[in-house]
Formats: structure tokens, C-alpha cells, sequence
């Protein structure tokens, strides 16, 4: 499914991996990346930009439609290169309305 959705955002740039791991394990991973997440956000997935990895916490994983809106913030964390949460969410909108397109 998650390949199904990138191929159809055509992100700019792709992840090299996209790791599903347990709950216990995300927490474990979130602290040694030392992944900040802004106050009012949550994180059920985070990239890791120097190696081009997604890390997903599967507990949180609801369905098909959020992973899909989700990935695309994380894409836009690779297509702009940055940590910051607004400039993801600036690029996500486009890889969002290509997943909308496709869904008519």
C-alpha cells in the first residue's frame, strides 16, 4: 500500500526506507535520533533526512487514508530537506492532491 501511494504522489525525492516498528521500538528510535516534535503535534512517523529513512510506529498505524496524508508530510520533509514542519506540510499539499486525484 505504501508503494502504491508514493508512485502516486511522485515525490521529488524517494525514501531509501520505510521501516514499520513496534511501538516500544519508535519511542526507542525517536530518542536516539533525538527527534524533536513541536508543541500541538504528534508523531506516529518521523524521517530520518540523513539516511532517507521513514520510521512509522505500526501501533499508531489507523488506516490506509492517514498513512497516505501522513506520508506525504514526510516526503516533504525529503523534498525540501528540512526538519521544519511548515516546509513539509508546503510541499505535502501537492503529493496530497495527487493522491486525491487518483482516488476519484
Amino acid at each position: 500500500m505504501v508503494r502504491a501511494q508514493i508512485l502516486v504522489m511522485r515525490p521529488r525525492v524517494y525514501p531509501l526506507r520505510i521501516i514499520f516498528v513496534s511501538h516500544w521500538k519508535y519511542i526507542d528510535t525517536t530518542k536516539t535520533f533525538r527527534l524533536h516534535v513541536p508543541p500541538g503535534y504528534t508523531s506516529a512517523m518521523f524521517t530520518h533526512l540523513a539516511s532517507r529513512s521513514v520510521f512509522i510506529d505500526s501501533d499508531r498505524y489507523v488506516s490506509d487514508d492517514s498513512l497516505g496524508y501522513w506520508m506525504a508530510h514526510e516526503l516533504g520533509h525529503l523534498a525540501t530537506n528540512s526538519a521544519k514542519e511548515e516546509d513539509a506540510e508546503r510541499a505535502a499539499r501537492q503529493y496530497r492532491s495527487h493522491l486525491m486525484r487518483s482516488s476519484r
